[in-house]
């Protein structure tokens, strides 16, 4: 787990990309990448207390993509981008679309 110190909050993605991309990397060796999710510790400003964050990790969206199965991901209408990202001083919320098999259209925030 790693820790974030309150004035280095940009850090948390890049600690996450940092992670993302090495799980690439070990895939591309032919390796498996065991890790699902991450955990970070982070200042929470409101409650003036360190917080884990917690979210999925590469190897976590492609085996949760895997085990869901039979759908494809829409772009955003207001963007046109296969993930949204809405970003506010306190928190980034992807948001994205995706249409089943059956038809069904879904989406996450």
């Amino acid at each position: 787990m790693a820790t974030v110190e309150p004035d280095k909050i940009p850090e948390i993605i890049f600690l996450t990309e940092k992670r993302d991309e090495e799980q690439i990397i070990t895939e591309m060796k032919n390796q498996v990448a065991r890790q699902y999710v991450y955990t970070i510790k982070t200042w929470d400003a409101e409650t003036k207390q360190m917080k884990d964050v917690t979210s999925l990790s590469y190897a976590g969206v492609k085996e949760a993509v895997r085990k869901r199965g039979n759908f494809r991901f829409q772009p955003c209408s207001c963007c046109g981008k296969t993930v949204h990202v809405d970003e506010d001083p306190k928190e980034f919320r992807p948001r994205l679309r995706f249409m089943t098999r059956t038809g069904m259209s879904c989406s996450s925030a």
